[in-house]
């Protein structure tokens, strides 16, 4: 249910006290000011510039904890738990689980939720498709022997399981094979693995797959019901002579067959991730490399640019239009770390989706690291010098790093390329304003 569990409980004192925290530091201020005040002393202007502009940073850092605590709880709230259940065979009902004990409860349908199964035994679930509810996302978390399936439509694509073993998840997409292209955008086709043993996934079709993020993860295997070639290994890192198998590949080499567990050159406790999934047809296993510059995962055969060729192919140009398509669903939930990802793989199935670099900058000053937005901004101002919104975000990364001419700029070259009219006109003027008055006092300080 949506509210039993310990942790939310703690969670929502946790708030309680948050709260009752800035009521006293506020209500410290204010004596201190009444005290200041008696004694002709005014501090309420600042003495320079260097405190204006503290002061102004310690406001909008106190409205951004503020915004992330209301987050926070709001996504508690929209959390439903399956807990310590074992020997249950039932359908996940949303909206029931939502109201919990009180069944009159007025729960609003149309929001996502998230679902989070923990240390069930021996279940089979079916979280079947909600006509106007989606999930965000799925956590599966100390699991043993249990089968779930999901019709349901997931707005992220994305799952995560750890601490679980003997675990089979089928995935049937709004419960039928009949939706055309939004199948693809409404099942699980991302899994992250830590600790599990005996995971399957079964799918309709590779279409419905992209990849497995894991580390820790023994027996593994991925299966399709359309006769498709899948994807199965026994350790980690892969350690059968089995031909079909994969070899782990840092460059992106054609698969091999595995060596012994005795002649494995990978040791699994300098390589923390790996990453399994199909390129070009082949099953293939790399090494997740993570750079300082990098939020997302990566390989060494994507950062020396053979992710893709330079002009992609229809299935490749198809399948990124389906990654851009998670990713705007992901932004629209407010999932701004995932929709990086499906950015991020979708500029890798096509580079040519420079959409994607200014969308991702769009995530990165929502995630608040605008200095990667900047870096986006650029990359897509490079090939296409019209995009009005990389111009735009571009002057908002700058602004967010005090860098007020260079977030002029970057905002007049925005206007220029912008519709003479309508909304984005609007706050690309505003915008503007404000770095111009920021840079004046910047200049003059």
């Amino acid at each position: 249910m949506a509210d039993r569990s310990s942790a939310s409980y703690h969670a929502k004192w946790d708030v309680v006290a948050a709260d009752c925290d800035e009521a006293i530091e506020e209500e410290e201020r204010r004596e201190t000011e009444a005290s200041n005040r008696a004694l002709g002393i005014d501090t309420s202007a600042p003495k320079s510039q260097r405190e204006a502009s503290e002061r102004e940073k310690n406001t909008e850092l106190k409205a951004a904890r503020r915004a992330l605590d209301v987050q926070e709880k709001d996504k508690e709230a929209r959390t439903v738990y399956v807990d310590d259940e074992s020997f249950q065979s039932r359908e996940v009902d949303l909206d029931r689980e939502m109201k919990g004990a009180d069944a009159n409860a007025n729960v609003e349908s149309t929001k996502p939720v998230v679902v989070h199964f923990r240390r069930c035994t021996d279940g089979q679930y079916v979280i079947p498709a909600h006509p106007t509810r989606a999930v965000t996302k799925v956590f599966i978390e100390g699991c043993k022997k249990c089968t779930f399936t999901f019709q349901c439509r997931v707005l992220t694509a994305f799952a995560e399981v750890w601490k679980s073993s003997d675990i089979a998840c089928i995935h049937s997409p709004m419960g039928n094979g009949d939706q055309g292209s939004d199948v693809a955008l409404s099942t699980l086709s991302t899994y992250q693995l830590d600790d599990v043993n005996a995971l399957s996934l079964r799918y309709p079709s590779r279409a419905h797959f992209l990849s497995v993020i894991h580390h820790d993860a023994t027996n593994l295997s991925i299966s399709f019901d359309d006769g498709s070639e899948g994807l199965e290994f026994e350790g980690e890192p892969p350690a059968s002579n089995d031909a079909d198998q994969t070899q782990i590949d840092d460059d992106g080499a054609a698969a091999r067959p595995s060596a012994p567990a005795a002649q494995s050159p990978i040791d699994p406790n300098r390589y923390h991730q790996l990453l399994s999934r199909f390129v070009d047809g082949r099953a293939l296993t790399e090494r997740v490399v993570r750079t300082e510059t990098s939020a997302y995962p990566t390989t060494t055969r994507e950062m020396k640019g053979a992710a893709a060729p330079p002009a992609a192919d229809a299935a490749s140009a198809a399948r990124a239009a389906e990654q851009k398509a998670r990713g705007n669903e992901c932004f629209t939930s407010m999932a701004y770390a995932q929709a990086a990802v499906y950015y991020t793989e979708a500029l890798a199935l096509d580079p040519s989706l420079f959409a994607c670099l200014s969308n991702r900058a769009a995530c990165w000053l929502k995630l608040g690291t605008p200095e990667k937005a900047i870096d986006d901004a650029k990359a897509c101002v490079a090939q296409d010098p019209t995009n009005t919104k990389a111009y735009f975000r571009m002057g908002l990364g700058h602004h967010a790093q005090g860098e007020y001419r260079e977030a002029v700029e970057a905002l007049l070259q925005a206007e220029k390329h912008a519709p003479s009219s309508g909304p984005m006109k609007k706050q690309i003027d505003e915008a503007i304003r404000m770095a111009q008055m920021k840079a004046r006092k910047q200049t003059n300080a």
